[in-house]
């Protein structure tokens, strides 16, 4: 993982000595199907079963670059399709133990197992309560917390879902892939203003899963 992270920085793809750190001490191994399989530590998503993955840690670097103003010490994150947690890993380390990260996942073995392995990656942060996994359907956001300093989405949108943005708070960011499916997406920054009106930048395009009901994605 280390060569990795190296060319990531080689690359400026990790800018912040934060997130390379998350990266060294967060094991990508602990949230994947197979821990000894070679593609573990190789920079490509993994299938999770039931229609979801764990993104290439390149996706993952991206994402946490941009989110990165908003991971301060403290800070309250919502993690939309959290998988089996390694976003959520990554976060919790970034904004340490006075900070708060919740996943919203709608399959309810990977919540399960999400919650195993941040126990297993992260115990001290896991013991405080930094992790809350919640099974949800990841359209509704968790309106239960806002609002978030940072949102994480990790499925494609075709439009800004109005409902997730309104749990953003001000000065807020949200990182989201928005586009139509089964096409490349536009990595999107949304960034809301005191006065409730946002900031849109794009950044790279990639191509994203769908943000989908699940039984949609069990048929996948």
């Amino acid at each position: 993982m280390q060569n990795l992270i190296n060319h990531f920085i080689q690359k400026k793809i990790i800018t912040y000595e934060r997130i390379a750190e998350a990266f060294e001490v967060v094991d990508r191994k602990n949230f994947v199907n197979d821990p000894n399989s070679e593609m573990v530590y190789q920079n490509e998503p993994l299938s999770l079963g039931f229609g979801a993955v764990i993104s290439s840690p390149q996706i993952y670097a991206i994402y946490l670059s941009l989110l990165f103003p908003k991971l301060f010490p403290g800070s309250k994150v919502l993690d939309i399709g959290s998988g089996k947690g390694y976003s959520m890993a990554l976060i919790g380390t970034i904004i340490g133990p006075k900070g708060k990260v919740y996943g919203v996942e709608h399959v309810p073995e990977l919540v399960e197992e999400s919650k195993k392995a941040l126990e297993k990656d992260q115990p001290e942060l896991y013991k405080k309560g930094v992790f809350e996994v919640f099974e949800k359907d990841g359209f509704e956001g968790l309106p239960d917390f806002e609002p978030y300093d940072a949102i994480l989405v990790g499925g494609a949108c075709e439009k800004i879902p109005e409902n997730i943005l309104l749990q953003l708070k001000p000065y807020g960011r949200m990182v989201i892939p928005i586009g139509s499916p089964n096409t490349k997406q536009k990595l999107t920054i949304i960034d809301k203003m005191p006065d409730g009106k946002i900031a849109i930048f794009t950044n790279k395009q990639a191509k994203f899963s769908s943000l989908m009901s699940l039984e949609d994605q069990l048929k996948i």
